[in-house]
């Protein structure tokens, strides 16, 4: 199994931001620039309904970190809401 954490492997966290606009792209805190923080929705977007999110990472990887990308190694779903159930088919 790959070591997701070395400095050799890249990542992406999708994130919903309240001061930065959709599309925005910037280094996480705490991993540096292997990690990057693409905004999905800003204060802006409407949140009163669910919402259905669809993405290619693949070319979002290749965008944000300006390479390519010959595989993906680890895909993780994470929400800070403990009464939303996420389901992977």
């Amino acid at each position: 199994m790959p070591d997701c954490f070395s400095e050799n492997h890249r990542a992406v966290s999708y994130v919903w931001a309240n001061q930065s606009a959709a599309g925005s792209v910037w280094d996480n805190a705490y991993a540096g620039d292997s990690v990057k923080m693409f905004v999905l929705k800003s204060a802006e977007d409407p949140t009163v309904t669910w919402l259905h999110e669809k993405h290619n990472d693949y070319e979002d990887l290749k965008s944000v970190f300006g390479e390519e990308i010959s595989s993906i190694h680890a895909v993780a779903v994470m929400t800070p809401i403990p009464m939303i159930v996420t389901v992977l088919l």
